[in-house]
């Protein structure tokens, strides 16, 4: 058991550590939005958004802006859907003051009693406004694993 806690420990510090700042910063907002989406806290989770956000978000079959990412959310705050999720980092792209950061998620979904298993690819965009990143642009598609 302590080598698998050292094993565990060492693989997440050398993730890290490979990380650059801002990467890392995007990262852990990344986790945040994931958190912030299981517990149902809207208004921490619209906070990651700045409100010129354009994106694809799974659930839509178009394009759509900040106003209609915070409705899942709600569903969770509201008792009527449950979520679960494992993240799958896979990389990201730095730029000043810009990180495009990719990610599988391997999901459920939980709404009336009806479980639903989703394997998702997400895509967003984060850009730094002073010391602050928000979400300026994202997509989100299936993710077919073929491994």
């Amino acid at each position: 058991m302590k080598k698998l806690l050292l094993l565990l420990w060492t693989s997440a510090f050398a993730f890290g550590a490979a990380m650059g700042k801002d990467e890392a910063a995007v990262w852990a907002l990344e986790e945040n939005y994931w958190q912030y989406l299981k517990g149902g806290e809207v208004t921490k989770y619209l906070s990651l958004w700045d409100e010129k956000f354009r994106g694809w978000p799974c659930a839509l079959l178009e394009p759509a802006g900040k106003s209609a990412v915070g409705k899942m959310v709600e569903d969770v705050r509201d008792g009527k859907l449950k979520v679960n999720y494992e993240l799958k980092y896979q990389g990201a792209a730095i730029y000043p003051g810009l990180v495009v950061v990719h990610y599988g998620v391997v999901e459920t979904l939980e709404r009336g009693g009806m479980v639903t298993p989703l394997r998702i690819k997400i895509t967003h965009t984060w850009k730094r406004f002073g010391k602050q990143w928000k979400i300026v642009g994202g997509m989100c598609g299936r993710w077919e694993v073929t491994s």
